[in-house]
């Protein structure tokens, strides 16, 4: 079962900074400045300073500086050092950067039970903190593993769960795998899919293969037993690209067969070599999401973009959302606004997704965020729908918002509209905004955003 791994635990290493960087105070504003026109050298003396005043936040700075090697030679020692300072003062995001450290054996000898203690008590400090979902993710991956404590999958199940409620992308994919392979609780395609389609806004390549697979199910692309098997394999060995297809899939993730990433590989390119969009784009996720072969994003690139020049949105969105974070190289904002404008045209509601959150970034235009926030929303997208939601209850007071109108009846229309297309589990936390935001409106407000709500349809 692929629930994580080591480029998953590699992975928190890329998201600490932000939780070293939340404080607003002058020196913080400054070094995140720095930090962010990548002038490392003075990033790391500002936050090196005020880590030496016993700043918890800035020593998991300095420390993810050295452990990625910013402004200073990579030292997963001195990173350990920095990582225990702040996690001793009871910082979370430390304590799960520890944790990590001790996994992958990174300046301390690998040890998964010292491991499996920092995770447990990041994701018991953290609980509350938004978005900070990291250590429950690899604390759930340790059990479901049985590295460093028993294995337990209704225990991993429980912590995805957590996670998946936060936001968490590879929360959310891990859960959907966890249900659609019966792990922790009884199979279920239906719930397995509602988290799949949560995680597949990110370049998440698993839920992206795995909703493929679904779809290909119920459109009778057969279920699991023998004789579908044998008709399908019987099928692509007489050059059936759509069985071909299929048959990549399954062996992606381990569906109805083992998992076997070079045979997956070999049924994807018998198709994409023949030009056929739909195959480069699944072997390009195979590539990304490293599923059963080496990650490479090169040739996840390679394939991505051969679609892409095909016009194909699926294609466009992922070699966007590549350029977008840099995986595998340099990030370039105008190359990923390219591409993923290319295929938030064609509708494609991932794409107006991430290009909403582009544009939320850095400089920021949230009227070109909303626009493509509410062109995804529109579809019935309940990210986007909280996105909405939440720049319209906030719109006044944020800077950044200029242009926006704070409007609460659209931001309960939109919350309240999310809420009900998330599963059950997670809608506490849309109902939290709900409430949030019905704590200034009257009566007639909320009246009238309840029945623009219940007349939406989507588009």
């Amino acid at each position: 079962m692929r629930l994580g791994g080591s480029s998953t635990l590699a992975a928190a290493l890329l998201t600490l900074i932000g939780a070293a960087i939340a404080s607003g105070s002058p020196d913080y504003s400054a070094a995140n400045q720095a930090y962010q026109r990548k002038d490392y050298a003075t990033a790391l003396q500002i936050w090196r300073r005020l880590a030496d005043s016993r700043s918890s936040p800035a020593q998991l700075a300095v420390g993810v500086m050295y452990a990625k090697g910013q402004g200073v030679p990579r030292d997963d020692a001195a990173a350990v050092e920095w990582f225990r300072k702040a996690a001793d003062q009871g910082n979370p995001v430390a304590q799960d950067a520890l944790g990590v450290m001790y996994a992958r054996g990174r300046g301390v000898p690998r040890d998964d039970v010292e491991a499996v203690q920092w995770y447990r008590l990041a994701a018991d400090n953290n609980a509350a903190l938004l978005g900070l979902a990291g250590a429950k993710v690899h604390l759930a991956f340790m059990y479901a593993s049985g590295l460093g404590v028993a294995r337990d999958d209704a225990e991993a199940l429980e912590l995805y769960r957590k996670a998946a409620e936060q936001g968490d992308a590879l929360a959310q994919s891990s859960l959907g795998l966890m249900y659609a392979r019966g792990q922790g609780a009884p199979p279920d395609n239906v719930e397995a899919a509602r988290w799949f389609r949560l995680s597949a806004d990110r370049l998440d390549g698993q839920a992206q293969l795995i909703l493929a697979l679904i779809a290909a199910d119920g459109q009778g692309g057969g279920g699991n037993d023998a004789e579908a098997n044998k008709a399908r394999r019987e099928a692509a060995d007489n050059g059936d690209a759509r069985a071909r297809i299929d048959l990549g899939l399954r062996y992606a993730v381990g569906q109805g067969v083992e998992q076997d990433g070079d045979q997956a590989v070999k049924w994807f390119r018998l198709v994409a070599d023949q030009g056929i969009a739909e195959a480069q784009v699944d072997l390009g996720l195979v590539y990304a999401a490293r599923q059963g072969v080496e990650q490479d994003y090169d040739e996840a690139m390679k394939w991505f973009r051969l679609a892409a020049d095909q016009g194909d949105a699926r294609g466009q969105a992922n070699l966007g959302f590549i350029y977008a974070f840099g995986l595998g190289g340099p990030a370039d904002r105008e190359e990923a606004v390219k591409w993923l404008r290319k295929a938030a045209e064609q509708g494609n509601s991932v794409a107006q997704v991430n290009l909403g959150n582009i544009f939320k970034r850095p400089p920021q235009d949230y009227v070109e965020a909303m626009k493509w926030f509410r062109l995804a929303a529109e579809q019935g997208d309940p990210i986007a729908q909280v996105e909405i939601g939440v720049i319209y209850a906030h719109a006044n007071q944020w800077v950044f918002a200029k242009g926006v109108p704070e409007d609460h009846v659209q931001a309960y229309m939109w919350l309240s509209l999310a809420a009900s297309r998330f599963p059950a589990s997670s809608r506490r936390h849309n109902l939290s905004d709900l409430d949030h935001v019905a704590a200034k409106m009257t009566p007639a407000e909320i009246a009238e955003a309840q029945r623009l709500a219940a007349e939406w349809k989507p588009k």
